[in-house]
């Protein structure tokens, strides 16, 4: 699977979410995923993610994104929020190089 992040326009603040299955592009209609930058996110740290079905009127659920690594891979102060937030039995996946 693989995903495409459209934006809508230049201020990088609204995209649509495109998931592709062997290179096959699902309709919008069909589904609908989309990312909005939050009003108080500073330097996209924060996203609203929303989900839907069926022309957009079936809501499929929706939540907060936050960054919690940089492009370094140093942890953002919403890293050590996250930990404080979860079970003990969290798991952290990272990517080395």
């Amino acid at each position: 699977m693989l995903i495409k992040i459209l934006f809508r326009d230049n201020t990088l603040r609204r995209a649509d979410v495109i998931p592709q299955f062997y290179g096959i592009q699902f309709p919008r209609w069909i589904l609908g995923f989309e990312m909005i930058q939050t009003e108080d996110s500073v330097d996209g740290m924060t996203w609203y993610r929303r989900n839907n079905i069926f022309f957009g009127l079936i809501p499929a659920g929706s939540y907060i994104l936050r960054k919690i690594v940089d492009k370094n891979g140093q942890k953002t102060p919403a890293f050590h929020d996250m930990l404080a937030k979860v079970q003990e039995t969290c798991i952290v996946v990272t990517k080395s190089n």
